[in-house]
């Protein structure tokens, strides 16, 4: 694989045990990461697992939307990148989600306790914009995929926190 952001030659092997946490790879804090877990990942694909929480913030009643699918994929994608970059010897670049292409979702709410299992592919890059493929299974069984893009940004370009700006 080669592109103009420098991701050739020969890939390292991968110890998932070795690799840094989801928090180091999203922009996202408490209690909004909502993958638990890498699984696999192969610089092409990754696989991330979730339990549904009763304190995650799109619980209501027990349930969550199956539309809540999409940030799950999402941060699946960003972790993903985020390793892609960090493993090649890259810096983690951040980014959005840009585009959803198609989504299909085959339940209508996730419950609480549920195991989702997501997975996402590459199906490319083109200059800042990457597509993946993704699909969301509980219990083996598909609940939800879908065609995502997502678009890298330069550093400058990431909001700052509240947090930060009331320190300065």
């Amino acid at each position: 694989m080669s592109d103009e952001q420098g991701r050739e030659g020969a890939l390292p092997e991968v110890d998932l045990a070795a690799l840094p946490t989801i928090a180091e790879m999203l922009p996202h804090r408490p209690p909004m990461i909502l993958i638990d877990a890498v699984t696999a990942f192969d610089f092409e694909t990754i696989t991330c697992t979730r339990r549904i929480d009763a304190s995650e913030p799109y619980v209501i009643d027990g349930k969550v939307s199956a539309a809540v699918a999409i940030e799950y994929l999402a941060q699946t994608v960003a972790t993903q990148r985020g390793l892609d970059g960090l493993l090649r010897g890259l810096p983690v670049v951040k980014g959005v989600l840009a585009a959803c292409r198609s989504m299909s979702l085959h339940v209508g709410e996730f419950a609480v306790g549920d195991e989702l299992t997501i997975h996402a592919q590459s199906l490319g890059q083109m200059a800042h914009i990457a597509s993946f493929r993704g699909r969301i299974e509980r219990a083996g069984v598909l609940v939800a995929e879908a065609v995502i893009q997502v678009a890298e940004l330069p550093a400058d370009a990431m909001p700052t926190p509240a947090s930060a700006q009331a320190a300065t």
